[in-house]
């Protein structure tokens, strides 16, 4: 996003053959405040969930200007800012999605830019989403590899077992919850494929994703991370006292949940295109980032 959307001195002086710069934080969230000064901008604020930040070299620092209510990114090393060790999470222990601090950092304007598609300069197709269907397109990815995998898990526990001593994972009524959790995980990998071999082809074509393909990219994402949430759940009932052990079913347990969580698949999420695909709601809304637009001629 950072070699797309920044300016191109911020792109010579990151992008070299001696170093590659890898950026975190938050793109979408404006938790920031900023105020315009002579080259830049003083920027203060607290960010949460900037997954990688172990990792990173810079970070994004979302903002709101103060006085106009512009929204812009500043790209910052992290050296910069103050990095909270506080990730103590029942799951999604491996993120590390550390908050972080700015205080009275100045921000030149080289390294500031305008978030999303109509402000990339430069790129593949795959810039023209909206950085909210990029977190979702992976969000869904992971949702479908967690899901699986505790699948493959207790089918694993299952071979394991002996019919003979009763265990509930080979009990008739598993294999029959097994087989439909598994339909659920095909059925939604084969709608986030073509969900998305859709929007590839109108963005290679250089067109704008359309209302319904972005309620659909949404919608598509969080099925995802609702299927794995259930398949937790097929683990719970069956797998005993595997899944309160330590080990891969009780991260992936833990880890779905924590998944769940995500704003950008939450049920709210759901709800919200559930009402565009109905057309109940008036002509004029469009998304957001993670929300819906009311426009001045919508709300009249």
């Amino acid at each position: 996003m950072a070699q797309a959307h920044a300016g191109d001195e911020a792109v010579t002086e990151l992008f070299t053959q001696e170093a590659f710069p890898l950026v975190a934080g938050q793109s979408t969230t404006c938790t920031g405040q900023a105020v315009r000064e002579d080259g830049g901008y003083r920027v203060n604020g607290v960010w949460q969930f900037a997954a990688g930040v172990s990792m990173a070299t810079h970070l994004n620092l979302a903002v709101t200007v103060q006085g106009t209510g512009e929204r812009l990114v500043c790209l910052v090393p992290r050296a910069a800012l103050r990095i909270s060790d506080n990730w103590d999470m029942l799951g999604l222990r491996a993120t590390a999605s550390l908050d972080y601090r700015a205080e009275d950092l100045l921000v030149k304007d080289t390294y500031v830019f305008r978030p999303g598609p109509e402000h990339a300069r430069r790129g593949r197709s795959l810039q023209g989403l909206s950085p909210a269907l990029l977190a979702g397109l992976h969000q869904a990815a992971w949702s479908q590899g967690i899901g699986r995998r505790m699948l493959d898990e207790l089918r694993e526990l299952t071979q394991r077992e002996d019919p003979a001593a009763g265990s509930p994972v080979t009990s008739d009524e598993f294999f029959a919850e097994y087989a439909r959790h598994f339909s659920h995980v095909r059925g939604t990998t084969a709608l986030l494929r073509e969900t998305w071999r859709d929007n590839e082809s109108t963005l290679a074509a250089q067109a704008p994703l359309d209302d319904e393909q972005e309620t659909m990219s949404r919608l598509a994402c969080s099925l995802a991370t609702r299927t794995a949430l259930e398949i937790s759940q097929l683990v719970h009932r069956f797998a005993g006292a595997q899944v309160m052990r330590d080990g891969a079913l009780q991260r992936f347990f833990r880890d779905s949940h924590a998944g769940s969580q995500h704003r950008g698949s939450s049920h709210i999420v759901t709800q919200k295109c559930g009402r565009i695909l109905s057309g109940t709601l008036p002509a004029g809304l469009h998304w957001g980032f993670f929300d819906l637009v009311v426009t001045e001629q919508a709300a009249a």
